[in-house]
């Protein structure tokens, strides 16, 4: 009897290890097609990321800096992707601002509903779009950018877009233009700039 029950006691621990070694396979099992999963998973993404769209932004010509009248900057939004944009739309500010802005500075503009124009943006393919400040600079506006240090012209926005595979983008953008800058602008004909060296903001430039 006491050899029937010895040999049940390791009939039984084989089947344990059996079990043991059938549940470690399963869990490896998973394991392996979890990472299966993932990488397949990263390289989806790196594949869409090298043929989606990317849009970048960049002020070109700032028009009518003088007292009395309303400034207006140019803004050249280009799709540097290998695919279309679609639904390119943009909200955007042109204003004097303390300089330098805070580090938790809060959103500059809000975008609503009504973002404008809506347009498809072919690869490698651009357009461009006039910012208009609210309100004629004044004498004091003026004043304030070319004599202080603590104020510059700021334009910033956000551009919204949607890739080739139907996922939503933003490119956030801000860039800035103190008295330096306009002075040494390579052409100016009245209250046009051509060329104006634009510097980027150490906030609310972002794109994803």
């Amino acid at each position: 009897m006491a050899k029937a029950a010895e040999e049940a006691v390791t009939a039984a621990r084989d089947q344990v290890n059996v079990g043991i070694a059938g549940l470690i396979g399963l869990l490896l099992t998973l394991v392996i097609s979890a990472v299966s999963v993932i990488a397949a998973s990263k390289a989806v993404r790196a594949a869409n990321s090298q043929v989606r769209a990317y849009l970048s932004v960049e002020p070109t010509i700032l028009r009518h800096l003088e007292a009395g009248e309303v400034p207006t900057i140019d803004l050249k939004i280009t799709n540097s992707g290998a695919s279309p944009a679609y639904r390119v739309r943009h909200v955007a500010m042109l204003d004097l601002l303390q300089h330098p802005l805070v580090n938790e500075q809060g959103p500059l503009i809000i975008p609503g509903d009504d973002l404008m124009p809506k347009v498809t943006l072919s690869p490698k393919s651009w357009f461009v779009s006039t910012v208009v400040k609210e309100s004629a600079l004044t004498k004091e506006e003026i004043a304030k950018l070319f004599r202080n240090e603590d104020y510059r012209l700021y334009v910033a926005g956000t551009v919204f877009y949607r890739d080739v595979f139907k996922k939503e983008h933003s490119t956030m953008f801000c860039f800035f233009l103190g008295a330096p800058e306009i002075m040494s602008a390579s052409k100016r004909l009245g209250g046009r700039l051509i060329e104006a060296h634009w510097s980027l903001s150490h906030v609310h430039n972002d794109a994803d």
